[in-house]
């Protein structure tokens, strides 16, 4: 009576609700809460989420940074509350796997990033995984800056970015955009270091298919092209918003910063052209390794051919006198036999002397 049962059970609880979700503290996500004072400085204290808003908020020219590493959605709910954050920014926040864009809710402006990590070939047993991709989602408001960081680079990166700018107070003055820029320059240099080291994979493969006398792995190509679609897509969409941010067209990023928005975007486009050039080359070094495959595959059946034609002869009289008849010519032609295994011997020499000079066997 399984089935009577299963007919009357309870459906299982949306696992999307973030009331149903475990509750973890926002805490055990957060991997940065410190609070800058007007001139760049750090407010030498212990803040928490909480904690840094409610001091921004009696502080004025004091903003707060926020790191999150992998919210839930429940966890997101809880900041979004705190922070009055828009409800499709907190949505936004706690998924991943988003394209780069740039929106603004209210008085804060959110930019998606996708980030790229280079995974060494000895790590990893398929080229196709040789490139870890993340996500990482901006939010600069009037006080506060939040990154949010979904797999892809490490926490270690945003804290050398972080130390970087502590180390310029002067910077840090300038406010939460200037903390966007930084993440920003910081993700769109990781893409030329990508690039680079896609780089040598392409020179490698070229080697590999113009090389005499190798083996080629064509499989190993379409891993690389597959690589460098996959790139393409994240990195491309990211013109549009580091366009719009560049030209100033949103108050909370000042003028003096749209220049170095500028600046991003010139890296963003060099490695855009980069990946499209890997693109194509990688599409003629698989034009070219299918076509040595299919002259490896000629010269193969021209070498089967010349051998099938070497002993075609000699098969045809074998057949013919082994025949089970009584009668048959020169049977009874004393030595005719061993006349008959020379012509074999002789139209086997002559055929591969013949396929020799011409170069198929």
């Amino acid at each position: 009576m399984a089935w009577f049962e299963k007919l009357f059970q309870k459906p299982a609880d949306d696992p999307t609700d973030i009331y149903e979700q475990p509750h973890i503290p926002t805490a055990a996500v957060t991997t940065i809460c410190n609070v800058y004072d007007e001139n760049g400085h750090r407010v030498d204290r212990e803040f928490d989420y909480r904690s840094g808003f409610s001091w921004i908020d009696s502080h004025p020219g004091h903003f707060v940074w926020l790191s999150l590493k992998d919210p839930n959605p429940r966890q997101m709910s809880h900041v979004g509350r705190v922070y009055d954050l828009h409800e499709l920014l907190v949505e936004d926040c706690s998924t991943d796997h988003q394209r780069p864009k740039l929106e603004r809710f209210d008085d804060s402006l959110a930019l998606v990033l996708r980030t790229l990590r280079y995974v060494d070939h000895d790590e990893v047993d398929n080229p196709a995984g040789s490139v870890e991709t993340g996500e990482i989602i901006l939010v600069a408001g009037p006080n506060y800056f939040i990154s949010i960081q979904h797999g892809g680079i490490t926490s270690d990166d945003l804290d050398i970015v972080r130390r970087k700018l502590e180390a310029d107070p002067e910077d840090l003055s300038r406010g939460p955009a200037m903390c966007m820029y930084a993440i920003a320059d910081h993700v769109v240099d990781t893409y030329l270091e990508v690039t680079e080291l896609i780089d040598e994979d392409v020179d490698d493969l070229e080697d590999a298919v113009f090389e005499p006398g190798t083996t080629i792995d064509i499989d190993e190509t379409y891993a690389v092209k597959r690589e460098v679609l996959e790139i393409k897509h994240i990195i491309t969409p990211l013109a549009g918003p580091l366009r719009q941010l560049s030209l100033g067209t949103h108050p909370l990023i000042p003028n003096e910063i749209c220049n170095y928005f500028r600046d991003v975007e010139d890296h963003l486009l060099r490695a855009t052209a980069d990946i499209h050039s890997f693109d194509e080359v990688l599409s003629s070094l698989i034009d070219a390794a299918v076509a040595k495959v299919g002259v490896r595959q000629h010269l193969i059946s021209r070498q089967l051919s010349a051998l099938v034609a070497v002993i075609a002869g000699p098969t045809l009289i074998a057949s013919i006198y082994g025949m089970n008849f009584e009668f048959m010519p020169t049977l009874e032609i004393h030595g005719f036999f061993y006349l008959v295994l020379g012509i074999m011997v002789l139209w086997m020499v002559t055929m591969f002397v013949l396929f020799k000079k011409k170069g198929w066997l």
